[in-house]
């Protein structure tokens, strides 16, 4: 039993290691691979769309290969109108969001199928600051990695 207790304390830590690293926000670019995975995605909107759904995408251009895509379909509109979001293309572009959802191919007539997460809830777009944004520290490869050995 002690040894079963000083394994789980031993590797206790590097599970909380591999926790923190899953809650960073993926790129759209990281965010294209994981079909099938649930995850959240981070990006500034920079275009909008949609006749009855509304499509809120990482591209200028939603027809570019890079382009991710919020999917908010036609059903799903009465939760954002409740939460005081008449239109979710005005409210959303030009703004940096965290969306969380499971990552599925979307079908299009227009455009071949692309990676893009169905939103259902206005709970899983969260708007992010840009000035806080901004201001955090960038972490240099550097100051990560560092040189090992023995500090002086």
């Amino acid at each position: 039993m002690r040894y079963a207790t000083f394994v789980f304390a031993a590797f206790a830590p590097l599970g909380l290691l591999l926790a923190q690293d899953d809650s960073k926000p993926l790129t759209p670019d990281e965010a294209l691979k994981k079909v099938d995975e649930k995850i959240t995605v981070q990006f500034e909107v920079k275009s909008t769309g949609g006749n009855t759904a509304r499509y809120l995408n990482s591209e200028a251009d939603y027809r570019s290969g890079k382009n991710f895509a919020i999917f908010i379909p036609q059903n799903a509109l009465a939760k954002f109108h409740k939460a005081d979001i008449d239109e979710p293309s005005d409210y959303y572009k030009g703004k940096i969001v965290q969306v969380t959802g499971t990552v599925t191919l979307g079908s299009s007539k227009t455009t071949s199928a692309r990676p893009q997460i169905r939103v259902e809830d206005p709970a899983q777009i969260k708007v992010i600051d840009k000035a806080a944004e901004e201001a955090k520290p960038k972490t240099s490869a550097k100051a990560v990695k560092g040189k090992g050995g023995k500090p002086k």
